[in-house]
């Protein structure tokens, strides 16, 4: 699995009030041809825009035009509608080409942390997700077992709230309203973390976070473009039985 973020987790809502969390599920067996087939996209954009294959490929950045994408790397600046292009073809190759399954966790912090302020915002993000990749694997009667890879920074908060789930995790049955504890069993060893500069499928998670914040806001130098379409992109790849969302996002608010 390849997670990351956007949005600040703490209780300032001022500053930031929402969080979003993105998660690819990318199986091993499937890994190799992925990896290959990430390649070739690359060598592609190396030769369209000129974006070397090993220039990481940043969400904020694109929207920008900072980075790798600015005048300096590239010998000429991508206009406006072109960067939003590009960021539209990666999530298109995602949604067509890869063997990935995404989930995607919405947290309002404005009316959830009114209802509930001792919970943590990221812990409760991650726990959505990952249950619903326990009922999904559960269902399927898989023996998938899996290593989480974060992007890095805030891996304190990341390792405390995996290491509670894979103990505690209480469900609680809808038809008697008792609780049982149900631990995330399939996640081997504690999470993993690399800057995405590093890793090619963090930055197309990365890609992903920003469809996901862009259909519920418009931000940014982009924000004259439809993001609130971006998300819909991928709708091969999005785990719709996640929630009742139509696009299967699992909703806080």
């Amino acid at each position: 699995m390849y997670m990351d973020e956007s949005g600040d987790d703490g209780a300032n809502t001022a500053r930031s009030h929402w969080f979003c969390q993105s998660c690819i599920a990318l199986p091993m067996k499937e890994w190799h041809r992925a990896e290959s087939l990430v390649l070739d996209f690359r060598r592609t954009l190396s030769k369209q825009i000129g974006l070397g294959v090993r220039r990481e490929i940043h969400a904020s950045e694109i929207d920008r035009c900072s980075g790798a994408f600015s005048r300096p790397q590239l010998g000429r600046l991508i206009e406006a509608e072109n960067r939003f292009q590009l960021i539209c073809d990666i999530l298109d190759f995602i949604n067509s080409q890869l063997p990935f399954t995404v989930v995607n966790c919405y947290i309002d912090k404005r009316s959830y942390l009114g209802k509930n302020p001792r919970t943590g915002v990221r812990e409760l993000a991650l726990d959505r997700i990952l249950n619903r990749f326990r009922v999904m694997w559960y269902k399927e009667e898989s023996s998938n077992l899996t290593v989480i890879i974060h992007d890095d920074g805030a891996e304190g908060g990341v390792r405390r709230a995996v290491r509670k789930l894979k103990r505690y995790n209480w469900i609680t049955n809808k038809s008697t309203g008792l609780s049982e504890n149900m631990p995330i069993d399939y996640i081997l060893e504690d999470p993993m973390f690399e800057a995405s500069k590093h890793n090619r499928f963090l930055q197309l998670t990365d890609i992903v976070c920003y469809a996901l914040r862009g259909h519920y806001q418009s931000f940014g130098r982009l924000a004259k473009f439809p993001q609130q379409d971006l998300l819909g992109r991928l709708e091969n790849v999005l785990v719709r039985e996640a929630s009742s969302h139509a696009l299967g996002v699992v909703e806080v608010q």
